[in-house]
């Protein structure tokens, strides 16, 4: 389920553009990467795939990519193991962040509630609570720049059910905007 989840994980985030640095991969996976140069565990639509990577993190189980034949692997979105409670998934959050703040510069950090049920999970999973953080240009906050190849990183905390929490995170590479498009059926959107 989370494979699937994976595929439309940030519709709603709003992921910065960035400066270049210098190129660097993901996961062991570098932008343009042919999918025929990945194990394949799974395959989707719209150019969708699960995959093993060559160099994973202990956070996530499962990671999905983007791959059109004309651009190669344009995104990566890691899925996290699940955790059972709010305090769990919030202090891997912090952890989390706190890597990729060392490796990529300041994050902008989101964290709401409107619904205030008593159940996060349930309220992350009906997007009436968030926690999430987005990596601004070398221009915001005085951050240094991503790598010249990673337009955009997005971690956010998302919910499986009512009652199981994961992390996510996502990065965009800069061929992204090419690849967006190719093979997504927009049609009424």
């Amino acid at each position: 389920m989370k494979y699937l989840l994976g595929i439309g994980i940030g519709m709603g985030m709003a992921m910065a553009c960035v400066q270049p640095a210098s190129a660097q991969s993901v996961f062991g996976i570098s932008e343009g990467t042919s999918i025929g140069s990945v194990t394949v565990v799974r395959s989707y639509s719209n150019n969708n795939y699960s995959i093993t990577v060559p160099v994973p993190n202990p956070e996530f189980e499962s990671y999905m990519v983007t791959a059109p034949s004309t651009t190669g692997i344009c995104r990566i979105t890691g899925l996290g193991i699940s955790y059972a409670n709010e305090s769990q998934v919030r202090a891997a959050f912090g952890r989390l962040r706190t890597a990729l703040d060392g490796k990529y510069g300041t994050s902008r950090q989101y964290d709401y509630n409107n619904a205030k049920s008593g159940n996060w999970a349930k309220d992350i999973r009906a997007d009436k609570a968030s926690l999430s953080a987005f990596w601004p240009s070398g221009d915001l906050n005085k951050a240094p720049a991503l790598s010249s190849n990673i337009q955009s990183i997005g971690l956010e905390v998302r919910a499986l059910d009512d009652g199981s929490l994961y992390l996510a995170v996502r990065y965009e590479f800069r061929n992204y905007a090419r690849c967006a498009g190719d093979g997504a059926d927009n049609r009424g959107l």
